[in-house]
């Protein structure tokens, strides 16, 4: 609710002020997605925002993805390394890897493993 209020909140403000109701309104119905919230979308703009904010999350999939594989290497000397390996594996090669198999993982991002390959470190050096 609180994010909802501050997308709405400039378009109440504006339509305070004397005779701005008469442009703000038609501006808010005719671009919903940047001036009113979810509450006031119709289901046909409802599925059409959703699927174009689907969209821009999965345009950025790929890069993240390849970036991982190709931070990998840095974490050989890691004892999670082959689980990491078999999980970015089964993930390229367009399985689903199971939650036992990622949980198992989950060392990896709680440390700072990952930070480290992310920002082209070496982890060997710190554990």
């Amino acid at each position: 609710m609180p994010k909802d209020m501050r997308k709405v909140a400039p378009v109440l403000l504006i339509s305070a002020l004397p005779f701005t109701n008469y442009i703000i309104f038609p501006l808010a119905y005719m671009f919903p997605r940047y001036l009113l919230c979810s509450h006031f979308y119709t289901l046909q703009q409802k599925s059409e925002f959703g699927l174009i904010a689907l969209k821009q999350r999965l345009n950025h999939n790929r890069p993240v993805f390849r970036h991982l594989q190709s931070q990998l290497g840095f974490l050989k000397c890691h004892e999670l390394h082959d689980a990491w390996s078999t999980v970015l594996g089964k993930l390229g090669s367009g399985l689903q890897p199971s939650p036992e198999e990622i949980l198992r993982c989950k060392e990896l991002f709680m440390k700072r493993a990952i930070s480290l390959v992310l920002f082209k470190w070496k982890p060997c050096l710190y554990y």
